[in-house]
């Protein structure tokens, strides 16, 4: 006996299916359930923008000079946000998860609610 092609076999098995009615169950109720559509958030997660990783922040401009000495200002932990703007010459050590602080950028890098950063080079 001969074996069916992988294509073949998939279409005699889907021939006979059809989708389930949609209907709408308690949270508690929808374990090993599918979403039948998309499903919005109703906020952005984080709230924030939240470093990946432990470093530095600083200014894009000082970023720019590789050889730029900062003085660092301050700390950013997991979480918290920094209550100052960083500075010409200035940077904060951020740790992983901690809110980027307000950093004045160029125009075409920077970032304002509801939009992605854009780069116009």
């Amino acid at each position: 006996m001969a074996l069916m092609p992988v294509a073949d076999a998939l279409s005699a098995v889907l021939a006979g299916a059809e989708p389930l009615p949609q209907e709408m169950v308690a949270l508690d109720a929808a374990y090993h359930r599918t979403l039948a559509g998309d499903l919005a958030a109703l906020r952005s997660q984080p709230p924030q923008p939240m470093s990946a990783m432990d470093g530095y922040a600083v200014r894009a401009a000082d970023a720019a000079d590789l050889k730029a000495r900062l003085k660092v200002i301050g700390e950013v932990a997991a979480g918290r946000p920094f209550e100052r703007t960083v500075g010409t010459g200035e940077a904060v050590r951020i740790f992983t998860g901690g809110v980027i602080p307000d950093a004045p950028t160029p125009s075409s890098s920077r970032r304002t609610p509801g939009s992605t950063a854009t780069t116009l080079r």
